[in-house]
């Protein structure tokens, strides 16, 4: 009876109509609490917070099967630094704020925090270090190397300005470390541990209106801060950001088609258009040359319409010309039309060492145009290659990590299950559109909270295999999906704290010499839990 009333209460929590800020929500069986204004860039002043400063927040996620123990922490003028924990679990994600008195002087305010690694064969560790006014690093030390980064390099892993935050990830065995900052050509390097997962078991990283990191032509009242989604290029985004999945909404304007962030308002339209599509493909072919072997898919938003025909849908011949622009693509993988993509896995695509690239479009193109190019030139649609879109639609960032975390749950009951693309996406609504933030300050709570509630829940049988998101930073997506793909998909990681229940049970990837000084191995709880 007891527990029965308790499972009631978890219930009436989650349907109640509190603020959302102050309420628990129980998904895949962890508990996730947020507290108030966690996700606010203020809190309201209180005599506990008035001389409290909190710049940012930084998050710790182990992907190995190795415990870490806290070895060192120092501080100046730096509140909270202790909240490091003296041990971090297989399968665990920490995040502490890196805040200060606001009183003090900034400019000499830093802190360090330094993690061994349990049960390697040499000694381990890195170091998490802050300097105020510069982005965050991590410093591998001992013999710990990981992809792409050597023995004693600093990883570089960006600052986003509270609500917002960074994260660290490290993930693998001794010998094949995974860690943020990892290679451009990152599926090649991949390609040995998880070539063979099909598409339903692989995450891939995709950029959310890919071509808006510039705005080229102005449209109506449009601005920078309500269309511009993107910082960095699309070059960056490929290489740094490792973006294999490119969001696009194609408009045609009489120069030809760009990328466009546009709505009608009342009788108007209105946004910007951003980069030409011509140069994005010409960027494409310039990375598919240089780093041979990578999968990319244009995935074209079937929104794409005509600024001369005064913003209607595309007809047929624009859609004819669209498709020749897109011919222009070199390494064009030819695929069936009467196959699921998705049950392919990524040595079909590019396991001989050559870049495969897709162009896919909403299956109702099929209608718009006779000359629909098919699979043998590398066009796909929603029916070959099927993936299931959530938009969460909400303003704040609460409401869209449990809407998204939510529907992750209700839909990848399987690995196996249709491919899922998860829109990590704070979208701004009414008046904020004018007179609110911009959309990339909108994003920082997004990246946040992607490594932290975002990695609690899922585990080897339910993540996504796209994840979307505004303003790509660093290489904290790449890193994120490498560690997904490794140690989810093809289990590479030991268990995990419960993540892979399958390795957990047998005490896979647990070394000797730790099970031998703790008497046995009892696992680590996932976030959250009680």
């Amino acid at each position: 009876m007891v527990l029965i009333a308790l499972c009631l209460l978890v219930c009436l929590q989650a349907i109640s109509g509190l603020p959302v800020s102050r309420r628990f929500t129980v998904i895949n069986n962890v508990r996730l609490k947020y507290e108030p204004y966690m996700y606010e860039r203020k809190e309201p002043l209180t005599p506990e917070n008035h001389y409290r400063d909190v710049e940012t927040y930084v998050s710790v996620i182990n992907a190995t099967p190795y415990p870490w123990t806290r070895a060192y922490s120092h501080q100046y003028q730096m509140l909270h630094w202790d909240w490091w924990p003296s041990r971090i679990s297989p399968g665990e994600t920490v995040e502490v704020p890196v805040e200060r008195r606001s009183h003090q002087s900034m400019t000499d305010t830093a802190a360090e925090v330094r993690y061994h690694l349990e049960g390697t064969s040499s000694l381990m560790g890195f170091q998490v270090e802050y300097r105020q006014g510069k982005d965050i690093g991590v410093r591998l030390m001992g013999d710990l190397e990981t992809m792409n980064n050597e023995k004693e390099s600093v990883i570089n892993i960006g600052f986003l300005e509270r609500p917002g935050g960074t994260g660290f990830l490290l993930a693998g065995r001794e010998g094949n470390f995974i860690s943020n900052n990892g290679p451009s050509a990152w599926m090649q390097a991949s390609l040995p541990d998880v070539g063979h997962l099909p598409l339903r078991h692989v995450c891939l990283p995709r950029s959310h209106h890919a071509g808006m990191w510039k705005a080229t032509h102005g449209l109506g009242l449009g601005l920078d801060r309500q269309t511009l989604t993107q910082s960095n290029n699309l070059w960056t985004q490929l290489t740094e950001g490792g973006i294999r999945v490119l969001d696009v909404r194609a408009h045609k304007r009489k120069e030809g088609f760009f990328e466009a962030h546009t709505a009608k308002l009342g009788i108007a339209w209105h946004g910007k258009y951003g980069a030409f599509l011509a140069d994005m493909i010409a960027t494409v072919n310039k990375f598919t040359q240089q780093f041979p072997g990578e999968l990319i898919i244009w995935d074209l938003h079937n929104d794409a319409r005509s600024g001369p025909r005064h913003f209607a849908h595309l007809d047929a011949h624009e859609t004819d010309e669209l498709y020749s622009l897109f011919k222009t693509l070199n390494n064009r993988i030819s695929v069936p039309d009467d196959q699921d993509l998705s049950l392919w896995s990524l040595n079909d695509f590019i396991g001989n060492g050559k870049s495969a690239v897709l162009v896919r479009v909403p299956e109702g193109w099929l209608d718009k145009s006779p000359n629909f190019p098919g699979g043998s030139e590398g066009f796909v649609t929603t029916r070959n290659y099927p993936v299931y879109h959530h938009w969460s639609d909400k303003n704040k960032p609460l409401p869209m990590i449990k809407d998204q975390l939510r529907r992750l749950y209700e839909w990848k009951r399987s690995r196996d299950s249709v491919p899922l693309s998860m829109d990590w996406i704070v979208t701004q609504h009414g008046a904020e559109v004018y007179g609110g933030r911009d959309i990339m300050t909108y994003s920082r709570p997004a990246w946040r909270a992607l490594f932290y509630e975002f990695w609690a829940v899922i585990h080897d049988e339910m993540y996504p295999n796209w994840i979307a998101l505004d303003d790509v930073h660093k290489s904290q997506q790449k890193a994120m999906v490498m560690a997904i793909n490794h140690c989810l998909g093809a289990r590479k990681c030991g268990g995990l704290g419960g993540k892979v229940p399958s390795l957990e049970a047998s005490g896979e990837g647990i070394n000797s010499t730790w099970i031998k000084s703790t008497g046995k191995w009892k696992g680590a709880a996932c976030l959250g839990d009680p």
